[in-house]
């Protein structure tokens, strides 16, 4: 990703930083929201914007979704963009009782401690995944809410799990405050 174009000019012996408009490449398809509470992935609503600038010194990211739900405060909060690259691990139901994951350890550990978004159970959800090796190529796999009011969930042997992709970044909504109350 290239870095936005900066000029500086001077203007009665001030100076002022102008931002250029950002490239092509520098913009990021919104696909919709992702839920950050109970999960759902929502289709992207009449009037948001398709795309999205990516802040400066972003790693890049495929796309990106407005966060809806506490769950990740004071980490992510409802109404911030979130970028994600694409990731790709599908992790299925178990049915047989004596078998273990069949997707090794090794390809499930990269995403430990990582913030992902992850389609479980058919819900579109946003969670820090938190990986845990046990004996023998066993682990366990909780995705995690940061707001302790919220809760987490734990991947089970029934559980049908693909992690979609990971954020690389994310743009803090700017909420507009009510004006203070004048006295008369």
């Amino acid at each position: 990703m290239s870095q936005l174009a900066r000029e500086e000019i001077a203007d009665k012996g001030r100076e002022f930083e102008l931002m250029a408009m950002p490239s092509e490449n520098e913009l990021t398809d919104v696909l919709g929201y992702v839920a950050a509470g109970d999960g759902v992935f929502m289709d992207a609503p009449m009037g948001m914007p398709e795309k999205v600038a990516l802040p400066p010194n972003s790693p890049p990211a495929d796309f990106a979704l407005y966060v809806k739900g506490e769950s990740m405060q004071p980490l992510i909060d409802d109404g911030d963009i979130v970028f994600v690259q694409k990731a790709d691990l599908h992790l299925p139901p178990i049915e047989d009782a004596n078998l273990e994951w069949q997707v090794k350890y090794e390809k499930v550990r990269p995403f430990g401690g990582r913030y992902c978004i992850v389609n479980l159970d058919g819900e579109g959800i946003l969670k820090r995944c938190d990986v845990h090796p046990g004996r023998h190529g066993a682990y366990k796999i909780a995705f995690t809410s940061i707001n302790p009011a919220r809760p987490s969930r734990e991947l089970t042997r029934q559980s049908d799990a693909k992690i979609v992709g990971v954020v690389v970044s994310l743009t803090r909504s700017f909420k507009m405050l009510p004006p203070p109350k004048t006295r008369r």
